[in-house]
């Protein structure tokens, strides 16, 4: 056996901390390509952005509540895949493909646990997009700026705030995400309501000409 909770951790800050299972750890996951983590968010921090290249995670909450964005790939089918964020709670069970950006944030007011598997940890390691261990550290700069289509100095300033890593301080950030998340929903209702009241009007306008129609034929 492992015992997750009394494990040293991989990464921690005083933002939380950060713990990963593989065969090392646990001899039983030998040749079952799946691994094991689990993350400790303080109240009002979040898991920076990032994606996996080879393995999808499927997580469980097992404390608190927070909010959770995930972005498609550049890859995916626009039909097939959608931008989302959505508010997590504890039992809340949810996936995330591989190569698919993401990131999860705990309220100001509540800390967020979840802990998961991953399909695979074959040479699977996490693509940070911000902190000091971002994969954007590791390019060139006159590369960034050329693919961005912006200055050095921009680059320079966009990869400046880099004293942290992997778990970052982001007050407010679930509550903003909530926030923009709600509006989805209420602009998707009023749109869904509009679209009703026009198939409503179209067949009302449709009943309206078969009528007249049959009074011209009597």
């Amino acid at each position: 056996t492992f015992n997750i909770l009394s494990a040293d951790p991989d990464f921690e800050n005083c933002n939380g901390r950060s713990l990963t299972v593989t065969k090392k750890d646990l001899i039983a996951l030998k040749g079952s390509k799946i691994g094991l983590f689990m993350v400790n968010l303080t109240k009002g921090s979040m898991m920076g952005p990032h994606w996996n290249p080879m393995a999808t995670e499927i997580t469980i909450v097992v404390q608190g509540q927070g909010m959770i964005r995930v972005v498609c790939s550049s890859t995916a089918n626009e039909s097939e895949c959608k931008n989302v964020r959505f508010r997590v709670e504890e039992g809340d069970v949810f996936a995330v493909p591989r190569f698919h950006p993401m990131a999860q944030m705990a309220f100001n007011n509540d800390s967020l646990v979840f802990m998961g598997f991953s399909t695979t940890t074959k040479k699977n390691h996490p693509q940070f997009l911000a902190g000091k261990s971002s994969v954007f550290q590791t390019l060139d700069k006159q590369v960034l700026a050329a693919s961005f289509n912006v200055t050095n100095t921009t680059i320079d300033q966009l990869l400046a705030p880099a004293g942290e890593s992997i778990i970052l301080d982001c007050t407010s950030c679930a509550e903003e995400e909530e926030r923009i998340m709600e509006q989805e929903i209420d602009k998707e209702r009023q749109e869904a309501k509009r679209r009703e009241e026009e198939e409503a009007r179209k067949r009302e306008e449709e009943k309206a000409r078969k009528k007249k129609k049959d009074n011209k034929s009597r």
